[in-house]
């Protein structure tokens, strides 16, 4: 049931929520599990959808909770891995992964379909229920994925803190995806590293690495391109931002 703030006046006549949910799927194992494809297409149907609203401060509440109507969210998701190499003592797999998750997208306007507290439980649940996919030990009980989505509700002011800490915790496998969208976003509210690097005085204490540095062989093969892309984007220092996180 979650908690109720002193600021949040309880609603009696507040009704569940009624999701019903249509999902396809389809699951393609190949090549002795060399290559495996898994696809899924859903729709989703919410009626009495509970969500946080501000009123008049005047009898001492900021915020109450009310029924929004019915909203409808689809989408699918793509996995695709691939394992080329597989020796006695060593396996390489590689793993691509996109999910139509339009959370942030709809906080933001630009997509009118759906809602966005709608898209971000949606996007927990897609990436809880593919932890399966990785290894069969890493699997999320039902209950324990909706006990996680009933405690973890999306809090009106705090929606981009959330969606991306949420992308961050289900990208964690991906490391470059995962320094790229904190980079993008400002979140989640990490630490700044605190002792500088000796060796690196182009990161000092208190700020985070924002790109990498070309290899240092990239100037003895390619010095002609490398000096147009330094001159083109900034000093080749690791708090350079690129263009898109400037």
């Amino acid at each position: 049931m979650g908690s109720i703030s002193g600021s949040i006046v309880p609603n009696a006549n507040l009704k569940p929520s009624r999701v019903s949910e249509t999902e396809l799927g389809l699951d393609l194992r190949m090549f002795n599990n060399r290559v495996n494809f898994d696809f899924a297409i859903y729709s989703k149907i919410t009626n009495d959808q509970i969500v946080g609203v501000q009123i008049s401060d005047a009898p001492g509440f900021t915020n109450t909770r009310i029924n929004s109507g019915k909203s409808s969210n689809n989408g699918f998701e793509v996995l695709l891995s691939l394992v080329p190499i597989k020796k006695k003592n060593f396996t390489w797999e590689f793993t691509a992964n996109t999910a139509y998750n339009k959370t942030e997208a709809a906080f933001r306007g630009w997509i009118t379909t759906g809602t966005t507290a709608q898209y971000f439980s949606d996007g927990i649940r897609a990436h809880m229920d593919q932890m399966a996919v990785y290894d069969a030990g890493c699997a999320i009980s039902a209950s324990a994925r909706d006990s996680y989505l009933a405690a973890t509700p999306l809090n009106v002011g705090s929606e981009l803190d959330q969606i991306n800490t949420q992308y961050w915790i289900s990208s964690f496998l991906n490391g470059p995806e995962v320094f790229a969208n904190f980079r993008r976003s400002g979140f989640p509210l990490l630490t700044p590293n605190p002792y500088g690097q000796p060796t690196n005085p182009d990161v000092p204490n208190g700020t985070f690495i924002r790109r990498l540095t070309y290899p240092t062989s990239e100037a003895s093969v390619n010095a002609t391109n490398l000096n147009a892309a330094i001159a083109a984007q900034g000093a080749d220092l690791l708090s350079t931002r690129i263009w898109w996180d400037k």
